[in-house]
């Protein structure tokens, strides 16, 4: 046969019965639940990080921009910028993390998304790099 289970039982309550050991859950329990999820979307934000950026160096549009501003970041630069879509509509963006420094007005290829230009970086992609000829 099976197992006995040992429950407890309210006389005073019958309809309270519950096995014996049982016991009411704390918010303090979730804590380990919550802290694998907030693992688990650091590991999904991440691939969705690396998927966007394939998609924009594998289907980008490449154009001119000219540079605004320019400023040290650490041993590398931010780079701000402005260029115009395909349907000449003016866009900004910014490279964080550039390792070339540039003057105000310098031009400089920029790579977007034609359905979304918002989706820009400067061209090359430090992390997609280019094959020489």
């Amino acid at each position: 046969m099976g197992d006995q289970l040992a429950v407890s039982f309210l006389h005073a309550d019958p309809l309270v019965s519950h096995p014996t050991g049982w016991a009411w859950w704390t918010w303090w329990d979730l804590l380990p639940y919550a802290f694998g999820l907030w693992i688990f979307g650091i590991g999904v934000r991440g691939l969705v990080m690396v998927y966007q950026r394939r998609r924009l160096g594998r289907i980008g549009w490449v154009t001119e921009g000219k540079v605004i501003a320019c400023a040290t970041k650490g041993s590398r630069f931010r780079i701000d910028y402005q260029f115009y879509s395909e349907d000449q509509t003016l866009f900004d963006g910014a490279n964080e993390y550039s390792y070339d420094e540039y003057k105000y007005g310098s031009k400089i290829r920029v790579i977007y998304l034609r359905s979304n230009p918002k989706r820009n970086d400067t061209y090359p992609l430090a992390d997609f790099p280019t094959v020489g000829s």
